[in-house]
């Protein structure tokens, strides 16, 4: 289960779009769309990818514009397209995420190299470049990338690669700009250059790739050698790449927060207004989240139909805390329900904190009367892509977060943390419909003391039947092992009221809240686990029967794991064939799902199985789908099928039976015999 993970802070009306994974789906079960986009895994190899910061956790979304990479064989430095000086390049045994390497080795005591021609294909005097990078085996660790303007015989990038820079920057150019690396490992690294500015469109331009310095034998190895005519680097391609673009059907209402995180890859004087998140009908109905040219901040613009009001943020940079290059956390709290001018907040939160925002439209921004129907991120139109990695957009409809929310959900979520900040998790309980009963951190009845609300100390019982072997040394192991339920404390003090009517009162309110209460539940990360409550004692303080007390309250904890307390939602049309669902557990226990089949006609067989584990369910039922019957449950958790408040238990094909969702990402094979809808829902777990 990712640290990082469980310290979001989600609402229960929130669309999560997480965008770690290449399916893009969101927590409701969303779908996008439309989708071009690149996807960065957290492991590469077996090793971090550090693009995305979240070192062996979760994968990000890049979304990109198109390009071409001018480069003829960049994983093949050995055809005839790239000439060899006093070096002998032969493909290697050497590969980095399925891209084999070229051995350039020195046939002399010089400074041999590859280099390929790029020739009058210029469209600006600023073009890009990128490589990857292996060590091998040369004098002091060092390697040369060189950029040559041959039309007027000089250097336009020049760096030596040392590989005792490990982690930190491969080099420094002597020409050029060294505008990003990352390291893939130790003796590997990706190298993303801007060449100085040509003289002429017309300018040709030469690439080498040198064995190393000017030893016989040495050698490095490369691949991925790319060219581009962009003012900045986008990420590998062999060939080209057509437009990112990411669409879904979440419709803009007039009170929201929206917040996301986004990792730009464009230079902070870029010439596009890259989007970022919008819902675009046209140039006067727009709500836009984008980077502005104009004075190099993050912008959101808002019209419909009137006159385009803006929210500003700080400016930022290439350098120091308000670098553009970094993870950035972009949070708007919007209200245009009534035009107010200040009611609106945006903040923007890079790696060090926040750098300030804007809550003032200016003037009246225009009333909130259009259909909004359709979210598009990293693009508008399939044009002014973000060029940028993008992941954890959060949609909250109807709600506007106070800038206390916004620090919060920062501070408890920002992806450049191995491991989040200690914080103060908020506790309630709950009756069984997620009523809270009692707030027990901040409820006025309660309010903490010398003891501690969160658990300080967890105790997990592991359940085994261990015998004594009859005829071999030691003891087996008999059956399945369970987690038995466990005992926390909570300690507070009570000191409320002027006299004993008013802490009677309180006291009271107390016990009627512990008598119903069914569930303790995590505010934060919204999740609870069922409960009994075992013992509450009162101490009461010297002198002060009735009107002050250290009070201790024992409960059992049911289960040995917590269960998000909104649903993950997923429904499909099924038609009479193999019904394929990818499905992401993202959990890090098992967990049984509530499957609800409708239907308009009779459906008389359903199979269901998950592929992976091939565990599953069949429903030979023939009153399924006729009239008055044509809503099937199937619930794994209580172990029922129903149709309405027939018992269908007796209609499950002997062999079958109630499954779990494995944890990960498994496909969920359906086939009807007719068609007909299915909704899956389940709730994850998480044992802390």
């Amino acid at each position: 289960m990712s640290i990082i993970k469980n310290c979001d802070s989600v609402k229960l009306s929130s669309e999560v779009i997480s965008l770690h994974e290449a399916n893009c789906i969101s927590n409701k079960g969303t779908r996008p769309i439309n989708k071009e986009i690149i996807h960065f895994p957290a492991i590469v190899d077996g090793e971090n990818n550090n693009n995305v910061r979240w070192p062996g956790e979760r994968g990000a979304v890049g979304i990109f514009q198109d390009t071409t990479n001018l480069i003829i064989d960049p994983e093949d430095l050995t055809t005839v397209n790239w000439t060899e000086v006093d070096v002998t390049a032969v493909l290697s045994d050497e590969y980095y995420d399925g891209k084999r390497f070229t051995k350039v080795m020195n046939s002399g005591a010089i400074y041999g190299f590859v280099y390929q021609f790029l020739l009058d294909i210029w469209t600006i005097l600023t073009p890009s470049f990128s490589i990857i990078a292996r060590k091998g085996s040369t004098t002091g660790n060092i390697t040369i990338l060189t950029v040559r303007n041959i039309t007027i015989a000089v250097n336009i990038f020049n760096m030596s690669i040392d590989w005792d820079n490990y982690p930190n920057a491969p080099g420094t150019p002597s020409e050029g700009t060294l505008y990003g690396y990352d390291w893939k490992d130790p003796k590997t690294v990706e190298i993303r250059i801007i060449v100085d500015t040509l003289i002429n469109l017309t300018d040709d331009i030469r690439i080498h790739c040198y064995a190393g310095t000017d030893t016989i034998n040495e050698y490095t190895y490369w691949t991925a050698v790319q060219a581009e005519d962009l003012p900045y680097p986008t990420p590998y391609t062999p060939t080209s790449r057509v437009v990112g673009k990411l669409n879904y059907l979440l419709t803009l209402v007039p009170k929201f927060t929206l917040i996301f995180r986004v990792r730009p890859w464009f230079t902070y004087d870029t010439i596009i207004d890259n989007r970022f998140v919008e819902w675009f009908i046209d140039v006067t109905h727009r709500f836009i989240m984008y980077y502005g040219i104009s004075g190099n901040y993050i912008v959101i613009a808002w019209q419909d139909g009137g006159t385009v009001r803006y929210l500003i943020s700080q400016v930022l940079d290439d350098s120091g805390i308000n670098d553009v290059n970094q993870w950035i956390m972009v949070a708007a709290a919007i209200d245009l329900s009534a035009q107010g001018q200040t009611a609106s907040r945006l903040k923007v939160y890079t790696e060090a904190g926040s750098i300030g925002g804007d809550t003032d439209w200016e003037f009246t921004p225009d009333a909130f009367t259009g259909s909004f129907p359709l979210m598009s991120i990293g693009h508008e139109n399939n044009a002014k892509q973000a060029d940028s990695l993008m992941c954890d957009i959060l949609y909250v409809p109807n709600e506007v977060w106070t800038e206390k929310q916004l620090d919060a959900h920062y501070n408890k979520s920002r992806p450049w943390c191995v491991l989040p900040e200690v914080s103060k998790i908020e506790y309630a309980l709950t009756d069984i419909n997620n009523n809270i009963l009692l707030n027990l951190n901040d409820d006025i009845i309660f309010q903490p003391a010398k003891g501690s609300l969160t658990f300080e100390k967890e105790k997990f019982v592991f359940e085994n039947k261990i015998v004594e072997s009859s005829s071999l040394h030691g003891a087996v192991k008999l059956g399945k092992t369970r987690i038995g339920s466990r005992e926390i404390t909570l300690n507070f003090s009570q000191a409320l009221g002027e006299n004993v009517s008013n802490f009677r009162f309180a006291e009271n309110s107390l016990l009627d809240a512990l008598y119903k209460a069914i569930y303790l539940i995590d505010k934060i990360n919204e999740m609870r686990i069922p409960i009994a409550i075992l013992n509450y004692n009162l101490d009461y303080d010297k002198g002060a029967h009735k009107a002050s007390s250290d009070n201790e309250i024992s409960i059992r904890l049911l289960k040995p794991f917590w269960e998000k307390t909104t649903p993950i939602n997923r429904t499909e049309s099924l038609i009479i064939d193999i019904n394929e669902i990818e499905i992401n557990n993202l959990g890090s226990v098992e967990v049984p799902p509530i499957i609800t089949f409708e239907a308009i006609v009779a459906v008389a067989q359903i199979q269901m199985y998950i592929d992976e584990t091939k565990e599953g369910i069949q429903i030979n039922d023939a009153l399924f789908g006729t009239i008055g019957y044509q809503t099937l449950i199937i619930d794994c958790k209580n172990g029922t099928v129903k149709i309405g408040d027939l018992d269908r238990t007796n209609n499950i094909l002997t062999g079958t039976g109630y499954f779990q969702f494995p944890i990960g990402v498994f496909t969920l094979k359906i086939i009807p015999t007719t068609a007909c809808d299915i909704t899956i829902e389940w709730n994850e777990r998480y044992y802390l």
